[in-house]
Order: structure tokens, then C-alpha cells, then sequence
């Protein structure tokens, strides 16, 4: 680790810890104040009822979260801010990491600043506060971005160990960390003796990649990524739109999102409106310090912290680069979420630029602190109300459906649940005492039981990877098979509640208009609910007597 004399240990250490625990307290700030949407909740019924290994398998995504956050949740328990601070806890790994990485790489002054940006990155936080898989995915790849650097530096071999421990994490956190690994040989090539340390490099990236396939490869031939799983992503990607991506996420990367800025639900970033003042200041200073950062490429193209920067300006531009230019033949670009495999490298960059200013003597001392102090003003100000939003919710909010279910419900009575209404409405009835634990029954407080039947909107459904469904019918199958199934073992004197999905698009309203014309014909006629929330998309429905 390069020394430097005006940062003694003491000192480093104590401004570490203050770090540290600052990034804690923002990170654990109102983690419970926006309820639990649907890919969050996926995540907690995948990790509770989901079927190992199959219903895994067909997932298209790794298993490692869904098993930390199974073995987390069954210790500290299954409230909203219970299963995210398991993320909390992944952010806060982060910011240590982005520290030490950026000590190895650089120097200690440019580590504080990495510290400091990182614990106050509104991604960072929001990730932090998600119940996904996107903030351990954010320390995996931070540690690999350290872990290489210092195997290429010490060339010990366990220092090879530890780069192939970090990029097996990283593998098995998400896919994407395919694109984000692929600049790690650039960080090789760019080394003067870079020959000597190919072979033990190949043999730790094919280590990682042999410990993936031994998932990947069942995974695939168990169908995982097959049918329209695919669609959302393609419907984003016009959205975004394409040729605004790549902008885009270098102000979300840096300064986070607001309203209609990003193509993805982002909680309370989704209802924020924009400062355009402070907006177009914080993007003038992170060009400013990449400029800087670059600088001492052209003053000292020899010296190691000239690779270093190198090889962070690939690490962000070659993923992004790639995943821009593969999604115009199949879509993977989305802004403000895969987007965020390269988060690790933009930080440090731009952390390097403001320790590259103070060689500039104390003028430059103090112009790094302005701009550093500024750039935080304005993430600060974007992070105020992000904190001081009111709950979001994405399409009518489940906690009210929960409620009107949970007082209404009676036993034996029918719940037909479509697209992403399925799992918030279920994990907000656990509020209530109504358990499900996959499969098509639920328990009520008075352990009396109601039977609960998604019908998928397509195969990427949610509940075809949770054993929601009954074994054999494939989402192939129509709307009809699928309520007729539902249906057969139905009492007919017994009320069915239909949930329809929040999304009010063309595709969603016919398959809704579907199952009503389908009901109808069965005898079942809607009755009028008594509730103070009129946009629930609840249907009540019995059977003529």
C-alpha cells in the first residue's frame, strides 16, 4: 500500500471510522419507510418457499442472496426493515472496500475521499436499502477491483486466491459481473512484466468461472433465462431511450435519479422532482474530476497509478460500452439498475480526481475540497429528499389491499392474484397473521384457510418460480386453462376475490377483462366493496343464487 506522510495511521483510522459510521447511519436511515415492492418481495417468498433446487434453477438469477437472505431472515426476523438491512450491511462492506481499494491503488488521501463519496452515493444508498441482490454485487465487484490490483502488485499467490474468491463472489451475486470482469485483463496488459502474471490470472478467472458453471450449466438446461422473461427489459430499452442511455447513467452513477428520469421504478427516486441548478452544477464537477483523474495519464503515462487510472476508465467504459451496443440486437441495458456493475470504478475515479488536485500545491488542496464539499452539498441535497419522501408505491399499494383482504376474506373463499400484485399483497397479509407458504393455500389467524391462485401474465410470473402453481401446467397455457384449473375445486357458494395487476397496459387489461368474461359465464357477478380506497383493483365476485 503506497505511504503517505501527511495521513499518519492514527489519523487515517480514526477518519476511516468516522466514514464508516457515518455510512451506517444513512444506510439504516428510514430503511423502513417505503414498503417492500414486488422484486422485493420476490425476493423474501424465493428465499422462504421457493423449492430447492428447482424452483432456483429456473431463476435467472444466482442463489447466493436468496440463501443469505434465508438464513439472515430466520434469525432477525421478516419485517420490512429486517430483510433489507441484510443489504444495509452489504452497502457498509462497500464503503470499507472502496477505502481500502482505493489505498491499494492510490493513496490514502484519495481512499478518504473514495470513502466519503461512496458512503454518500444515492445509489449506493438505495441499493443498500433494497432487499436485492445489487448491493452485495456492489462489494463483490469492489473487491475484485482490489484483490487484482494487489495480486498484480505483490505477486503472492494467495493474493491470486483472494482475486478468485472476490470474482466467484461477484459471479454468484449476479450475472453481469461477466461484463464488469471482462476489463480485469486490460489491469494485466497494462502491467510492465504483465507476462509473468497471465498464467496465474487465467488460472484465477478460470477458477471462478468452472465454480459458476457448476450452477450456470444445470441452470440453463432447467430452462432459466427461456421464454418471455426477457420482455420487461426490451420495454425499458425503448423507454431509456437508447441513444440517451449512456448520458443518463453517468448522472445517475453520480448524482442519482429523480422523477421520469430513469426508465425503472426506483421508490422514493421515482416522485423526486429535480433541482436543475444543482443538477447541472454536480454534472460539471464529475467531468471536471475525470478530466483531472485523467491528467496524470498524460503527465506520467510510466508511472503505475497511470495503469491504475487506465484501467478504472476501462472498468467503466467497456461494460457500459458493451451492454449499450448488445442490447440494439437484445436488450440488457437498464438504466439505473445493470447499470450499476460499473459504480465501483466511477467512484474511485472520480475519488482519484480530487486527490490528483492537492499535487497542485494548496490552491489545489483547497479547490479539491471546494469541489468534493460541493459535490456532496449537491447529493446531499438530492439524499434530503430521498429521506423525506413519502412511501411510494408501485401501482395500487399493497398494505391497503392486505388490510381489505385480511377483514374480508373467509375460509374457503378463492384469491386469484395476477402479475406483480401477487407477492406484496401476500407478504403484507403476513402482516395480519395470514401465512402462505407456497403452493395454493393460505392459513388465516382462526387457522381457518382460503385457497390463492396466480394466474401468470406471461412465464417471467413471479409465482411460476415459487411453486405457485399447480405441477404440469405450463405458463404456455391460456388465461381459460388456468382459471378453469382454479375453479374446479372451488365451492360455488364461496366468494372469489380477483387481484388484478397494477400495470394498466393492453396486454393486462385484456387477460383482466378475460377472467371477468370467464367468470361471468360461470355465474359469478362483482359486488360493490365497502372501502375508502377506491384504486385497489380488487374485484369481489359471487355466484348467483
Amino acid at each position: 500500500m503506497p505511504r503517505d506522510s501527511t495521513l499518519n495511521t492514527r489519523l487515517f483510522a480514526a477518519a476511516c471510522l468516522g466514514i464508516t459510521l457515518l455510512a451506517l447511519a444513512l444506510r439504516l436511515l428510514h430503511i423502513d419507510n417505503q414498503p417492500l415492492w414486488a422484486d422485493e418481495a420476490f425476493s423474501f417468498f424465493a428465499a422462504h418457499v421457493g423449492r430447492w433446487p428447482d424452483d432456483f434453477l429456473r431463476e435467472g438469477n444466482p442463489p447466493l442472496y436468496f440463501a443469505l437472505l434465508k438464513l439472515w431472515t430466520s434469525v432477525v426476523g421478516e419485517s420490512t426493515a429486517a430483510i433489507r438491512i441484510l443489504s444495509a450491511l452489504f452497502g457498509l462492506g462497500f464503503v470499507a472496500a472502496a477505502i481500502w481499494t482505493a489505498a491499494t491503488l492510490f493513496d490514502r488521501r484519495t481512499a478518504l475521499y473514495a470513502g466519503l463519496l461512496t458512503a454518500a452515493s444515492p445509489m449506493a444508498i438505495y441499493y443498500a436499502q433494497e432487499a436485492r441482490a445489487y448491493s452485495m454485487l456492489l462489494l463483490a465487484l469492489m473487491l475484485c477491483l482490489g484483490t487484482l490490483w494487489r495480486a498484480l502488485q505483490t505477486h503472492r499467490p494467495i493474493a491470486w486466491v483472494f482475486f478468485a474468491a472476490a470474482a466467484t463472489f461477484a459471479l454468484y451475486s449476479h450475472y453481469l459481473a461477466l461484463f464488469a470482469l471482462a476489463p480485469s485483463l486490460v489491469a494485466v496488459l497494462l502491467q510492465a512484466d504483465y507476462k509473468r502474471h497471465l498464467t496465474p490470472y487465467a488460472l484465477a478467472l478460470l477458477s471462478a468461472l468452472v465454480a459458476l458453471a457448476a450452477w450456470l450449466v444445470p441452470s440453463l438446461a432447467a430452462g432459466a433465462g427461456q421464454g418471455e422473461i426477457h420482455h420487461w427489459i426490451a420495454e425499458v430499452w425503448q423507454r431509456t431511450p437508447p441513444l440517451g442511455a449512456l448520458p443518463k447513467s453517468f448522472v445517475i452513477l453520480g448524482l442519482g435519479s429523480h422523477a421520469e428520469f430513469a426508465p425503472v421504478f426506483l421508490k422514493q427516486f421515482s416522485a423526486l422532482e429535480p433541482n436543475k441548478a444543482l443538477l447541472y452544477l454536480g454534472l460539471g464537477i464529475l467531468l471536471l474530476l475525470v478530466a483531472s483523474a485523467l491528467a496524470v495519464v498524460i503527465k506520467r503515462p510510466r508511472h503505475p497509478e497511470s495503469g491504475a487510472t487506465l484501467w478504472l476508465l476501462v472498468s467503466l467504459c467497456l461494460p457500459l460500452l458493451g451492454l449499450w451496443l448488445l442490447s440494439w440486437v437484445r436488450p440488457y441495458y437498464v438504466v439505473g439498475r445493470y447499470d450499476m456493475i460499473v459504480l465501483p470504478a466511477f467512484l474511485l475515479l472520480i475519488a482519484w480526481g480530487l486527490g490528483q488536485l492537492h499535487r497542485w500545491g494548496a490552491k489545489g488542496a483547497w479547490l479539491a475540497v471546494g469541489l468534493g464539499a460541493t459535490l456532496i452539498t449537491v447529493t446531499g441535497e438530492r439524499l434530503y429528499g430521498y429521506y423525506a419522501a413519502e412511501p411510494v408505491a408501485y401501482g395500487p399499494p399493497a398494505t391497503a389491499t392486505a388490510e381489505l383482504l385480511s377483514h374480508s376474506i373467509q375460509e374457503n373463499d378463492l384469491l386469484l392474484l395476477t402479475g406483480m400484485r401477487q407477492l406484496p399483497v401476500l407478504y403484507e397479509l403476513r402482516r395480519y397473521g395470514v401465512q402462505w407458504q407456497g403452493g395454493t393455500s393460505c392459513t388465516l389467524p382462526s387457522e381457518a384457510s382460503f385457497r390463492c391462485v396466480t394466474i401468470p401474465y406471461d412465464s417471467s410470473d413471479f409465482g411460476l418460480l415459487l411453486g405457485a402453481t399447480r405441477d404440469g401446467l405450463q405458463p404456455t397455457e391460456t388465461t381459460s386453462d388456468w382459471l378453469q384449473w382454479a375453479l374446479a375445486s372451488h365451492h360455488a357458494h364461496h366468494d372469489i376475490w380477483l387481484v388484478a395487476d397494477i400495470f394498466r397496459n393492453r396486454a393486462s387489461e385484456q387477460q383482466l377483462q378475460e377472467i371477468r368474461r370467464l367468470l361471468h359465464q360461470q355465474g359469478y357477478r362483482a359486488v360493490t366493496l365497502k372501502t375508502t380506497h377506491h384504486d385497489l383493483r380488487i374485484i369481489q365476485l359471487r355466484r348467483s343464487r
